[in-house]
Order: structure tokens, then C-alpha cells, then sequence
């Protein structure tokens, strides 16, 4: 059997003191509070592992604040400007790049459109369909160079009928009801390349409702003009020939038609 020597007694557990009992100087097994309290490195460890749950909801913060991005990438636009009224639609695939899509449409008929001292009674219409490249330089704003091309429909066409009894073509007058009228039509060429800068003021944090602004140039060539009268055979080829000539010279330096547009853009 063996027994305890005299003034030895069973070492208390790890990191635990007994307490003493001050009226009787026996040892007293500590409460669990107090076992706790005394073991100075368990408050450490708490601590430490709640440092490290903040450190790791910080990171996981900030992770997935970098990966949203500071745009949406689908604005819808309804536009006015020299190119008419109309509607364009943007797509952002990328921080730096994004393309676009749109149509725009204007007509206007009037009984007194003069071209070169002759009246015409017609209509002109403003017609394209803009697709470009959108380049953002900084990837937090919606400043943008676009290079695109106008699908370009814009067109001149009237007829001098009655506004007028008598024409001038090329050196001679002529009886506009003898000749069956003086048709003409001008029209742009149909692909127009163009460059653009602009952007959106947003109206608010969400950045969803936004004003936008477009401000560039189209290359438009020189115009196609086509001059007939209604009775061919009863005016001169040279007269008519002269008369288109003297058209082409007066729009030939018209070859890039200025892009104006503001609107009112809604993105997601």
C-alpha cells in the first residue's frame, strides 16, 4: 500500500492554485469562475481569436468591396441633337472598354427650302444608326472616347412645282409646268465614320438615373446629288448638268457634320 509522506500532499492541476481557507488553513478546491480567472492566458486566447474573427470579416470586407465595380454596365439613353432624336444603348463589358448601339430619326417638311435661287417644296430627314467602341481612360468614371461608324440615311429630296412659275437652269429660264417640275434629292454617304467624347453626371450614389452629354464630328464626304426634271426632253442636258455642278461646288466643303447630343440615361 502506499502511502503519502508526511508534509507532501498531490500537486494541484496545471495552472490552478487552491485557495486557503483562512479560518481553518485548508486547502479549498477554486469554483469554476475562479479557475478561470486564475489561469491568466485564457483571457489572452479569447482576445486573440476575436482579434483574428475581425481581422478575417475586414479582409472578406474589403475583398468584396474590390470586387464590385464603380459602374453599372448597362445604360439605356433617350437623346436629342443634330442628329435627331432617339435612343442608344450602352453595354461596359470591361473597366476600360464598352460598345454601343442606337438610332435616331427627324423629319421636317417645308414649301420654301431654297437651294441655289430655287425654291423646292420638300422634307428633309435626319436618320442614323450610331455603332461604336466606347475607351473609358479611368475605370471609376463614365468619361469616354468613342470611335464608331454612322449607318447614315440623312436625305434632301423636293420638287420645284408650283412655287415658282418660271426656273433658272444652268443659262436659261424655264416654264416649270413645261417641264414637268425640277426634282432633287441630296444624300450623304452611307457609312460615316465618327469620333465622340462624352459622359454621364449621375443623379445620385445609386448610379442608376444620370444626364448625359455627347459632344463629336462625323465624316459625311461629299453628297450625291441627283437633278431631273419631270419632262426630260424639254430641258437641256448641258442646262441640267451645269445646275448640278454649280449644287456639288456649293456643298462640297461639307464634309463632316457635327454630333451634339444630351439626354437623360437610366443604367443597371
Amino acid at each position: 500500500m502506499s502511502m503519502a509522506q508526511p508534509g507532501c500532499e498531490s500537486a494541484p492541476p496545471y495552472g490552478l492554485a487552491y485557495l486557503s481557507d483562512p479560518a481553518t488553513n485548508v486547502g479549498v478546491e477554486p469554483s469554476a469562475g475562479e479557475a478561470r480567472d486564475a489561469i491568466p492566458w485564457a483571457g489572452m486566447l479569447n482576445v486573440f481569436w476575436a482579434q483574428e474573427a475581425d481581422t478575417a470579416a475586414v479582409a472578406g470586407a474589403l475583398e468584396q468591396r474590390a470586387e464590385e465595380k464603380p459602374y453599372r454596365p448597362i445604360t439605356i439613353s433617350l437623346e436629342a441633337g443634330t442628329t435627331g432624336p432617339g435612343g442608344t444603348i450602352n453595354w461596359r463589358f470591361a473597366d476600360h472598354f464598352g460598345v454601343r448601339a442606337g438610332i435616331h430619326y427627324f423629319s421636317y417638311e417645308a414649301d420654301d427650302i431654297e437651294v441655289e435661287g430655287i425654291e423646292y417644296g420638300g422634307k428633309l430627314r435626319l436618320m442614323s444608326e450610331p455603332i461604336g467602341l466606347d475607351l473609358y481612360p479611368w475605370r471609376g468614371s463614365s468619361f469616354m472616347l468613342t470611335v464608331g461608324v454612322l449607318l447614315n440615311q440623312n436625305r434632301l429630296k423636293g420638287s420645284a412645282t408650283a412655287a415658282q412659275p418660271t426656273i433658272e437652269i444652268g443659262e436659261n429660264e424655264y416654264d416649270v409646268y413645261d417641264i414637268g417640275g425640277l426634282y432633287l434629292t441630296v444624300e450623304q454617304q452611307q457609312f460615316s465614320p465618327f469620333v465622340a467624347i462624352g459622359g454621364n453626371v449621375y443623379l445620385g450614389n445609386k448610379k442608376r438615373w444620370s444626364l448625359m452629354r455627347e459632344l463629336g464630328v462625323a465624316y459625311t464626304g461629299s453628297p450625291d446629288i441627283e437633278l431631273r426634271a419631270g419632262e426630260p426632253d424639254k430641258v437641256n442636258e448641258a442646262d441640267l448638268k451645269d445646275e448640278r455642278q454649280q449644287l456639288e461646288d456649293a456643298t462640297k466643303d461639307f464634309k463632316f457634320y457635327p454630333i451634339l447630343k444630351l439626354g437623360v440615361c437610366f443604367s443597371f
